[in-house]
């Protein structure tokens, strides 16, 4: 039985990550090798760039015969990473999904379900460990003699890591599901923890550089310091393989609270699973039922969707926070980004022009039209059913998505006029062409997710994450950027005036959006209205 889960689970793995469609629909070789691909080079990027750091680190601390807090630092950063990005999916897997309540009612011993979704949950651990091993370890044997009892060591404490990874996730996972269950407003904690989650990795990223420098400078203080905590030390000894038994040790300290978690689990589950997790009561206040237009209930409806799913509002809304920490970090630091383009002139409507740029490439991370129709789901039926017609339906996803980036879009762009104070026609060109690029992008979206709607899904996660749609657009958006960057570049270079060249580009994103809205309001409406 427990092999017949397994196998369920990782035949509907794919799916998972790619949005596929389900009941048996699969997606054409050539989109398998289009996200094939995608994932390849993304963890090629985040290899490359552990690999650097690590190129840094390992010759000095294998000199200074720290070999073992090499080892202890590769260790912890792939247990951050590895706790970060499955501490959600632990929550959604072992305690709220979807199929318990079938999956009970068969004769399938509830340890069999259990252990099936840890296997899941191990295989993504082991993945993203692996990111930062890899490079680790490649970095390591090009600077020291390669050893097979080394590397053995290292790669037995790595795996025993991972299952201690899985139950620290596993704790964490448990608690806010306890916290969330009888919140509120729940959406707004998972909101705030995963922004808070983001914004410390993107921190430690920032920082990385420091830290390098420091480990460096203090490499001897730094293992002093983190000697002295014995069990980091032992692990570290032992992943470095300079003895038998602390590597025996540290497998012991690192399974044996997965064990702990996995056996209460088990003897818990059908209580966990079969949990009431009603959020806390409002009390009913008596008001005065307001009437509503047609136009003013659609968009409230694309509202309410939005902001009771914590998935809409990171990914979607990623980019409009980007856009604001970007005008608020330009006003604090005035004084340090005007200095430094003073150093290069007169250059302060260059950066105009690439701060116009940024904001659409903020804008085009996930647009939340990409996703809007998928969103629908099984129950597209509803709002085709209401009296009102398509091009109000999509007109008001449109309006929607403009709602959430436009006022971003218009406060970085003031901020960097507030900075560099450009003359007045470069201000409102930029501006105008940021905001038209904006509307370009948009209306891609929404034709794409038109095209390759996603209506399917399991979690709103397939559709507004993974969702061929969704990639086609993002590739689409800096497609588009990437030619306007470079012609833009060309037409500075042979001389003309950047607020010229910004009018340009403004006017041919006006001719756009008119061609686009054209064929989103003819051929792409009817195609909507057959979906």
């Amino acid at each position: 039985m427990f092999k017949a889960l397994l196998r369920i689970k990782l035949a509907s793995l794919p799916s998972m990550l790619t949005g596929g469609a389900k009941r048996g629909k699969k997606r054409g070789k050539g989109m398998a090798v289009l996200y094939a691909l995608l994932m390849v080079y993304v963890i090629g990027v985040f290899c490359w760039m552990f690999a650097g750091m690590f190129s840094m680190l390992a010759e000095p601390l294998h000199d200074a015969g720290l070999s073992w807090l090499y080892f202890l630092m590769t260790l912890i950063l792939a247990f951050t990473l590895m706790v970060i990005f499955s501490v959600f999916t632990a929550k959604s897997q072992l305690y709220e999904a979807k199929d318990n309540d079938l999956l009970l009612s068969m004769p399938i011993p509830p340890s069999a379900i259990l252990a099936s979704r840890m296997m899941l949950l191990l295989g993504l651990n082991l993945v993203f460990g692996l990111i930062i091993v890899v490079p680790s370890l490649i970095e390591w044997y090009a600077v020291v003699p390669f050893s097979l009892s080394g590397l053995a060591s290292f790669l037995l404490t790595f795996i025993a890591l991972v299952f201690f990874a899985m139950s620290i996730s596993a704790l964490f996972g448990w608690l806010i599901s306890l916290l969330t269950s009888k919140m509120r407003n729940k959406t707004l904690f998972e909101t705030v923890l995963s922004l808070a989650f983001l914004g410390g990795y993107f921190y430690l990223c920032g920082k990385m550089g420091d830290v390098i420098e420091n480990v460096l400078m203090s490499s001897m203080g730094l293992a002093d310091t983190l000697g002295n905590i014995a069990i980091l030390k032992c692990i570290g000894l032992a992943a470095a393989g300079e003895s038998l038994t602390k590597l025996l040790l540290t497998l012991v300290v690192l399974i044996i609270p997965f064990i702990i978690v996995y056996a209460v689990l088990a003897r818990t589950f059908i209580k966990t699973a079969t949990a009431k997790r009603g959020a806390a009561k409002i009390k009913y206040v008596d008001r005065g039922q307001k009437v509503s237009s047609m136009h003013s209930a659609l968009f409230k409806r694309e509202a309410a969707r939005f902001f009771s799913s914590s998935t809409c509002i990171i990914n979607n809304g990623l980019g409009a926070v980007f856009m604001i920490v970007a005008a608020v970090a330009l006003v604090i630091y005035k004084n340090e980004v005007s200095g430094f383009i003073a150093m290069f002139g007169d250059a302060g409507d260059i950066v105009m022009c690439i701060v116009a740029v940024f904001g659409a490439m903020m804008a085009g991370l996930v647009l939340p039209t990409s996703s809007s129709v998928s969103l629908e789901g099984r129950s597209l039926w509803l709002v085709r059913s209401m009296p009102v017609s398509t091009r109000e339906v999509l007109d008001t996803k449109l309006k929607f998505s403009l709602t959430i980036y436009v006022p971003p879009v218009i406060l970085l762009m003031a901020a960097a006029g507030y900075v560099l104070r450009p003359g007045a026609l470069m201000l409102l060109a930029s501006t105008v062409f940021s905001l038209l690029l904006l509307f370009v992008m948009a209306q891609i979206g929404l034709i794409e997710n038109i095209r390759h709607p996603n209506l399917n899904w399991t979690t709103e996660t397939q559709a507004v994450k993974s969702g061929v749609s969704v990639m086609i657009s993002m590739l689409l958006d800096y497609g588009l950027i990437a030619a306007l960057a470079f012609g833009g570049y060309e037409l500075l270079k042979n001389g003309l005036a950047p607020a010229l060249v910004m009018a340009i580009a403004a006017a041919l994103m006006l001719i756009l959006c008119l061609v686009l809205r054209s064929l989103l309001h003819g051929r792409v409406a009817a195609r909507f209205e057959n979906l």
